[in-house]
């Protein structure tokens, strides 16, 4: 599979289109007979996870079509670019092609076990749909009990009386849990302003904290998601921090 992006849309204002559908790529796949369409439509379907996750926007596969115009098919979706502090450079985009071709089969792998395409979802919304911090925030830690649930059962840990349970039979924390769930990939996390902060808005809907106090928290979820969901695939290279809004970038060995 070829993935052609759009000339129109690299050399273009970027801010103009925030918010909008945008057409941004076109997927070329050749010599495919009648009965691999049903196979290569799936497989697109998921493809398209991963570009979405690249360009924290909401990349829909919507349309396909055959050369001679023939055949083809539609859906209704709901996409919106967003381009605001994307993981990987959208115009040199050598690195968002490393990410797809290397990772792309130990992303098929872990898709359905760790619902990824679940997980890119919430990702990309907190930034697409322009919504309240309080929001965002709420939807990211909604996001970060998706990964470590989904991490819990893939480990095969039991799920008792509302929680899993750790080997002993004790029940694990929100954040002893996470703090596992990241050190499976070598990760180091401080989750207590996250945990705080997530007490304090799933119980009232509010924080006290200041609106600068709140986003340098969502930041830093954004940056813990990022860099999870690429060494849980497997990628290696630099993505950018979400808080340098694309001036500081990490490496992942």
């Amino acid at each position: 599979m070829d993935l052609l992006q759009s000339k129109k849309l690299i050399n273009g204002n970027k801010t103009e289109l925030k918010g909008e559908f945008v057409e941004t790529t076109k997927i070329v796949v050749k010599d495919v007979n009648e009965n691999e369409i049903e196979k290569v439509v799936s497989v697109i379907r998921q493809l398209a996870t991963m570009p979405s996750f690249a360009t924290d926007s909401q990349v829909r596969f919507y349309k396909w079509f055959s050369d001679d115009g023939l055949r083809g098919q539609s859906w209704s979706v709901i996409g919106s670019f967003s381009h605001f502090r994307p993981p990987f450079c959208t115009v040199n985009t050598i690195d968002i092609k490393r990410f797809i071709e290397n990772c792309w089969a130990s992303y098929n792998e872990l898709e359905e076990p760790r619902a990824l395409n679940v997980v890119v979802d919430y990702f990309v919304s907190t930034d697409s749909l322009f919504l309240p911090v309080e929001l965002m925030l709420a939807t990211s830690f909604i996001l970060l009990e998706n990964l470590k649930s989904t991490y819990a059962k893939h480990r095969g840990y039991p799920y008792r009386n509302g929680s899993y349970r750790k080997p002993d039979g004790s029940s694990w924390s929100f954040q002893a849990l996470l703090n596992e769930m990241f050190d499976s990939v070598g990760m180091r996390a401080d989750l207590v302003d996250i945990k705080t902060l997530r007490n304090e808005i799933i119980h009232s809907g509010l924080s006290q904290l200041s609106f600068d106090e709140q986003y340098t928290i969502y930041e830093k979820c954004k940056e813990l998601v990022t860099e999870y969901f690429l060494r849980l695939i497997g990628f290696s290279g630099k993505f950018f921090l979400y808080s340098s809004s694309g001036t500081r970038f990490k490496h992942i060995a």
